[in-house]
């Protein structure tokens, strides 16, 4: 079964899918490290949609956004803002479901800073 979650491990700088999250002591316990404290960990959700080529969104991932019209092609942060998901470019965001067709994942803000336009 797929996660539903996963989370950046601030300590060890390794991101993982989450097994299981036990929020009564506070750990977590993923694929690629063995219990961590919450505290210690970035968790994200998946936003349950996929990209053009089939992967699945995480809050937290660096999309591209094609040409629309007269406008440039856009790089941006995936959020949830006001109960949405966008994708925030640092001036501007996009509600992600009216690209989804279009979006393309990049990669994700801590695995690659780099992407990030802002």
């Amino acid at each position: 079964m797929k996660s539903m979650f996963r989370a950046w491990s601030k300590t060890e700088k390794i991101m993982s899918d989450v097994k299981k999250i036990d929020f009564c002591n506070g750990e977590i316990d993923a694929r690629s490290f063995e219990e961590t404290e919450i505290e210690e960990v970035v968790l994200m959700v998946t936003t349950s949609i996929n990209d053009k080529n089939g992967n699945e969104i995480f809050e937290f991932d660096v999309v591209s956004l094609p040409k629309f019209g007269d406008m440039k092609p856009w790089v941006g942060v995936v959020k949830r803002m006001e109960g949405a998901w966008v994708v925030d470019t640092g001036n501007s965001t996009m509600k992600l479901w009216s690209v989804i067709e279009e979006a393309e994942i990049l990669g994700n803000m801590f695995e690659n800073p780099d992407l990030i336009p802002y």
